[in-house]
């Protein structure tokens, strides 16, 4: 009897200690599981039917990035399309909001899946965009203020302080368009306050942008990591390091160290680095492709572009008859409308925008922007050409290719982008 009580006792304590793992276990997944994500509309806020980009950063729970994959979703069940933490935890997207509907980030996590409700959406306000330009910052506003205190008089940009831009805003209209150009010698690099301002001089909508400037790269033989990070912002021609600083701009999270070693000119970043030990500033010698644009490219053309296709000195060869055909493959976020001559529209009069014939786009499948999409601008030699004539143009001849994100020379402001192509001059020789 003795032995029997025991052994129940003994079979008890296991389902006890397995009952108590049991919720641990549970209790320690849910804890693993739980992230959060904020959000930072454009402007600081969304207005009904009008494109905001959202900002976002995601963390675990003990407040490390977090990089997840999210589907942009309604409380109707509708996907509008997906959410990439990109840098850090940090990403952004793009929407119009429309009116009865709420909208949600969607995500799995170990099989469990999470929904973050977006910031509610309002009819009246005021809605402000930035977009990167060849000279600066592009904005575009959209007035739908109900009070004149949230009335837009005037958008000024601020650094350290001291206004480096002021434009006023014409009265009664509902949308309005401009450019901040930061071409000028005395605007560093560094973090730039963009307000919109009411009558009274009061702020009702801002955003953080960072202006920068080239400085040479900063090579150690002591591994620092701050120093490193800074390497890559201010090294890379591609895309990705610009946006992922507009990133920390448009989120307000930002590590202070890397801002104050980005701002400035190369003699101040070299003044911010004394105290580190084992640092070495050198200038960087001119590469083959650099001097190749300097040789091909004057103005406009000569600078502010996302990338460039070496065809003489670089490891990209074209084995393709179409030149259309080798950027489609070599050009990530480029894509190529085919032309369909039987069931299109009669040709446009405009030789650049036929709908009947190619047309190029840059980055612009998702976009949704209330201004609408616009194709590629198309220069061969900087003479403007219409990508079905690009198509004629053997591509052996052509030695390099430069893709504009965004190009001021191009009709409308160039917001579709643009390709400049460049064939080969007698006395140009392999470096």
């Amino acid at each position: 009897m003795v032995n029997r009580t025991r052994e129940l006792k003994q079979f008890f304590m296991r389902c006890l200690s397995t009952i108590l793992l049991l919720i641990w276990g549970i209790s320690l997944s849910a804890q693993n599981n739980h992230i959060s994500i904020g959000f930072f509309p454009e402007g600081g806020k969304l207005i009904t039917g009008e494109s905001c980009v959202i900002g976002f950063k995601a963390t675990t729970a003990k407040g490390e990035p977090l990089a997840i994959r999210c589907k942009i979703v309604d409380d109707k069940k509708n996907i509008y399309g997906e959410a990439i933490a990109f840098h850090e935890g940090r990403g952004s997207f793009e929407i119009i909001p429309e009116e009865r509907y709420q909208y949600f980030l969607t995500c799995t996590i170990d099989s469990v899946e999470q929904s973050f409700p977006l910031p509610i959406h309002t009819a009246k306000g005021l809605a402000l965009k930035l977009s990167q330009h060849p000279q600066g910052f592009q904005f575009e506003l959209a007035n739908h203020a109900e009070t004149m205190q949230e009335q837009p008089a005037s958008i000024i940009g601020a650094m350290n302080g001291r206004t480096v831009f002021r434009v006023e805003v014409p009265n009664g209209r509902p949308y309005f368009r401009g450019l901040i150009s930061t071409a000028s010698a005395s605007i560093l690099s560094g973090i730039m306050k963009v307000s919109v301002l009411n009558k009274e001089s009061k702020s009702i909508s801002e955003r953080l942008v960072f202006v920068h400037r080239p400085i040479e790269k900063l090579q150690v033989t002591k591994i620092d990591a701050l120093l490193i990070e800074a390497n890559w912002y201010v090294q890379t021609t591609e895309d990705s390091a610009k946006q992922a600083l507009d990133l920390q701009m448009l989120t307000r999270d930002f590590k202070p160290g890397l801002i104050q070693l980005l701002s400035g000119n190369a003699p101040m970043v070299m003044d911010s680095i004394k105290s580190m030990n084992e640092v070495v500033v050198r200038s960087k010698k001119r590469s083959a492709t650099e001097e190749m644009n300097d040789f091909y490219t004057k103005g406009f053309f000569s600078s502010g572009e996302t990338k460039i296709l070496d065809l003489v000195n670089g490891p990209d060869k074209i084995v393709h008859e179409n030149i259309i055909e080798f950027l489609k493959f070599k050009v990530p976020g480029l894509s190529v409308v085919d032309p369909n001559y039987e069931n299109s529209p009669m040709p446009s009069m405009d030789p650049f925008d036929d709908p009947s014939g190619y047309r190029i786009y840059f980055r612009q499948q998702a976009t949704i922007s209330s201004l609408g999409n616009a194709p590629m601008a198309i220069y061969l030699n900087e003479v403007q050409i219409s990508p079905t004539v690009l198509a004629t143009v053997p591509a052996n001849d052509i030695v390099m290719i430069k893709v504009f994100s965004n190009f001021a020379l191009a009709p409308g402001g160039g917001a579709g982008g643009a390709l400049a192509m460049y064939t080969k001059k007698p006395n140009q020789k392999k470096s």
